[in-house]
């Protein structure tokens, strides 16, 4: 090919000029930052299908009583 293009993409962050432990901590940190932001969004999701579920039954056994 006459005009060939090679592009040379960055995959992944150089973090060899900063100390192994400084590495890990930050990892980790970010980790455990993110696993508790997990924790809260399925807390949350979880109330709010509790409470679908509760009014969705409450509403759908007074629809059957109304039909009776």
């Amino acid at each position: 090919m006459f005009i060939a293009a090679s592009y040379e993409y960055l995959t992944f962050i150089d973090l060899s000029p900063y100390p192994q432990w400084l590495v890990v901590l930050v990892g980790s940190l970010l980790a455990a930052l993110l696993i508790w932001l997990m924790i809260k969004l399925l807390k949350g999701a979880l109330w709010l299908l509790l409470f679908a579920v509760l009014i969705g039954g409450v509403a759908w056994a007074g629809w059957l009583l109304w039909k009776m």
